[in-house]
């Protein structure tokens, strides 16, 4: 019998530039976008007098995690080895889908409230029994992705 060729094997590394890239987007995007809510949330006084509330519970969301995807991309935009480097594609999967449902639930959490029986800003303080929990693990699995960063040469 013949020899049967080897199938290639599908590499678990992922381009860290484009997996930067990619965080950047979703996370820019989706940050924008609930600024833009807010802030026309704001204007039609949904908070009344508490909107100070509101975007303290915005930013401390948003804030802490964008500046970490923009000093870990200033940092590889620094590095010229950067461009050669990959990070495991499961940890790239993992960091996206929890930012994906992190960022999803921020933005349910602002509008859904007509399908609660709590006002709005009730709702935003009640979010402060589960939201740093995803929030924890969101950092681990961020953490976890730019940890695995490895050059050409550490293969």
């Amino acid at each position: 019998m013949g020899r049967q060729r080897a199938r290639p094997v599908k590499s678990s590394r992922f381009s860290t530039a484009r997996g930067q890239r990619l965080l950047a987007y979703v996370w820019f995007g989706a940050s924008a976008l609930l600024f833009v809510l807010v802030f026309a949330l704001t204007l039609q006084q949904r908070y009344g007098n508490r909107d100070q509330d509101v975007w303290t519970w915005l930013l401390g969301c948003i804030v802490p995690t964008v500046t970490l995807i923009i000093g870990v991309i200033v940092h590889t935009a620094q590095n010229t080895r950067a461009d050669r480097s990959t990070v495991s594609a499961l940890a790239f999967w993992v960091a996206m889908g929890l930012s994906g449902f992190y960022l999803t639930l921020l933005l349910a959490l602002l509008v859904l409230h007509p399908l609660t029986s709590f006002t709005p800003l009730e709702l935003l303080q009640k979010s402060a029994m589960f939201l740093p929990a995803i929030q924890g693990l969101l950092g681990v699995a961020l953490g976890v992705f730019f940890a695995s960063k490895r050059t050409g040469d550490d293969d």
